[in-house]
């Protein structure tokens, strides 16, 4: 009888997993045909019949996918809790992701070396594809960047049809627009068609991964090119998360790299409407003002007053020295040239390498008819890799009758291919070679 009994139970338990295992396969299907409501509909009656990991750990990646952080590392904890109940064993890709969200979304490195360290310690196996990545990561926090290329390398070697160490090789290669993968020690390390590349090989593996997409957008957009493919990317996001104010923020960034300025603001506002009021949204509203102002014959003051009140409600967020840079740009066209100048030196005191700011600091010494000191500071911009300055730069030395380097200059920002103010640069180029 006791022998029975226990046949009995492990029938029932075989046949709650089998159920189980038959409603996670439809969310799967689900997911493949981006329907992520239903998806996560169908991991939860997974889940309601028999607590299953694996509907945790997918439950998790909709949630990240939603960018609500918080809820997926929960998710990605109850399926290491789960994984441990079914098999004695973690859930070794919950944990990983549970360190990674911490880093990507949350913006707790701390909390995210402890999932890491926990994966690395219980699995006990170097060579295991998350191992590898929790490594590269854990060196990544700690400030050992080499180290965290090299394993993120190593991963992608022995593991090249998995898509996660590819994303985190672009992410250690785009630095000045990788977000929070962004460090000042990585800045030597930066090489965007590197890193192009590998986010072409994480998308060829997981067609339309939203993260790999946002990152490809912000890219393209840093390099004005393939703009009508980001612009289709940007619209798939929005297609496939239409409740996603983020999306809706990232499709009016496109636009603005697009030099469409009426329609990126007439989006960014859309998104800001539908709650996001991050700094990224805010950033580029001030920024489509500050093109506005620049562009248009009428209303500047009241564009570059908007631009500044935007700029002032991110760094209010991130009060990052591009940030202060930027808004130090509009304080000099505003003529408050003492707010300008406290700006330049709160954005240089963060990162005395920010081209920004140098280049902020030779339009204000531009307003002061300080000539020489423009002139360096400028040089200084380029340097940097600003390259706006090369337009600047050349007006100015046609304002003091230095032809040849005016027509240097301007000639340099048009190979450039910066579409912003290049008929004017254009303009001047023929202007000078008419005369």
């Amino acid at each position: 009888e006791a022998k029975q009994k226990s046949e009995r139970e492990q029938a029932e338990r075989a046949e709650k997993r089998r159920l189980a295992m038959d409603e996670h396969q439809k969310g799967l299907d689900f997911v493949r045909r981006r329907d992520y409501e239903n998806a996560e509909r169908y991991f939860d009656r997974a889940i309601n019949i028999n607590d299953l990991a694996d509907a945790h750990f997918e439950k998790g990646l909709i949630r990240y996918s939603n960018f609500d952080g918080f809820e997926a590392v929960k998710e990605f904890e109850r399926a290491n809790q789960s994984s441990r109940q079914e098999s004695k064993q973690i859930h070794k890709p919950a944990m990983f992701y549970a360190g990674f969200v911490n880093i990507d979304h949350l913006d707790n490195p701390q909390k995210a070396t402890e999932y890491f360290r926990q994966l690395i310690t219980e699995a006990n196996d170097e060579q295991d594809y998350y191992v590898m990545l929790s490594k590269s990561l854990t060196a990544f926090t700690e400030e050992k960047y080499e180290e965290a290329i090299k394993w993120a390398e190593t991963a992608t070697q022995q593991y090249s049809k998995a898509w996660e160490g590819w994303l985190l090789r672009a992410l250690y290669r785009m630095q000045g627009i990788g977000g929070p993968f962004s460090k000042p020690g990585l800045m030597q390390h930066r090489d965007f068609k590197e890193a192009y590349h590998s986010l072409e090989k994480a998308l060829e593996i997981n067609p339309g991964q939203i993260r790999c997409l946002e990152r490809r957008i912000k890219l393209n957009c840093g390099l004005l090119r393939n703009m009508d493919q980001t612009l289709e990317d940007a619209q798939q996001l929005v297609q496939d998360y239409p409740k996603l104010a983020l999306f809706r923020s990232i499709l009016g960034t496109v636009h603005y790299f697009r030099n469409e300025y009426e329609k990126s603001l007439e989006i960014l506002k859309q998104a800001e409407q539908m709650n996001d009021q991050g700094s990224n949204n805010l950033i580029f509203q001030a920024l489509v003002y500050m093109r506005l102002a620049e562009e248009k014959t009428e209303n500047k003051e009241y564009h570059y007053r908007k631009s500044e009140e935007y700029y002032t409600r991110a760094i209010t967020i991130t009060p990052y020295a591009d940030q202060i840079a930027g808004r130090a740009y509009v304080r000099v066209q505003l003529n408050n040239l003492e707010g300008a100048l406290e700006d330049i030196r709160t954005a240089l005191n963060a990162d005395p390498n920010n081209g920004r700011a140098h280049y902020a600091l030779a339009i204000y010494y531009g307003k002061k008819d300080k000539t020489e000191q423009a002139i360096q500071e400028f040089e200084t911009a380029i340097t940097l890799k600003f390259y706006e300055a090369h337009r600047e730069l050349g007006l100015l030395y046609s304002e003091i009758q230095e032809k040849e380097k005016a027509l240097q200059q301007l000639t340099e920002y048009i190979k450039r291919e910066i579409p912003h103010r290049r008929q004017e640069a254009i303009n001047k180029i023929r202007e000078l070679e008419n005369n």
